[in-house]
């Protein structure tokens, strides 16, 4: 009968042993439920002019596990700044939106960008955007300024807006085919106005304007 004891209660530790095993493995099986991150929309190449604000940006799908977000830039790690900022918000389907915005972006920011994501099932890497960053455009395109445009009683106001250091040239005409030049004005500022004594005593008058 002793023995017999001895038997069942070697029985009952085993049993209470493979109930911590078990349990463990549940606690473990329960962590590990979810799938590694999925990233539902790519970030895209983008093309800005100097100055202008980039937007990079990768929409991932939500985990069961927090998920954390890095962005890289030619391989190596961002460093956010006052021009560069990163936001991760949710949208109206879950989704996490990922955005890494280039403020005043210059041609230090041209590159590869790319987006790690990990959560406790794993991780995952987005496809490499490349951001170009254009030189600002020259014009050579001069404009007359609506609002700086009015017959008053010394004459005819004109202002003229175009690329700043150039010369604006104005022509006036009264039918159109005969023109003559009536004023040569430096632009060091971009911006020209003059007063057109003549405006005020002719019945017809036109203008134009280009740059010398």
């Amino acid at each position: 009968m002793r023995r017999f004891r001895s038997l069942l209660e070697c029985l009952r530790r085993k049993a209470a042993v493979n109930l911590v095993f078990l349990a463990f493995f549940a606690i473990q099986a329960r962590a590990q439920l979810g799938t590694p991150p999925i990233i539902l929309v790519q970030p895209s190449d983008v093309g800005v002019q100097q100055g202008e604000t980039a937007v990079l940006s990768a929409t991932v799908a939500p985990s069961l596990t927090p998920q954390n977000f890095y962005w890289f830039f030619n391989g190596q790690p961002v460093v956010t700044n006052a021009d560069i900022t990163v936001s991760n918000t949710i949208n109206l389907a879950l989704d996490i939106v990922s955005a890494l915005v280039v403020n005043n972006a210059n041609s230090n920011y041209t590159g590869v960008y790319s987006l790690r994501i990990t959560n406790g099932v794993g991780s995952a890497v987005s496809s490499n955007a490349t951001l170009t960053v254009l030189p600002l455009t020259i014009t050579n395109s001069i404009y007359f300024v609506t609002s700086g445009l009015a017959l008053t009683v010394n004459g005819f106001q004109i202002q003229l807006s175009g690329p700043t250091g150039s010369n604006f040239v104005i022509q006036a005409s009264s039918d159109l085919r005969n023109w003559v030049s009536i004023s040569t004005n430096p632009a060091p500022a971009g911006s020209v106005s003059y007063l057109d004594a003549s405006g005020k005593t002719n019945a017809l008058r036109f203008y134009r304007a280009f740059i010398q």
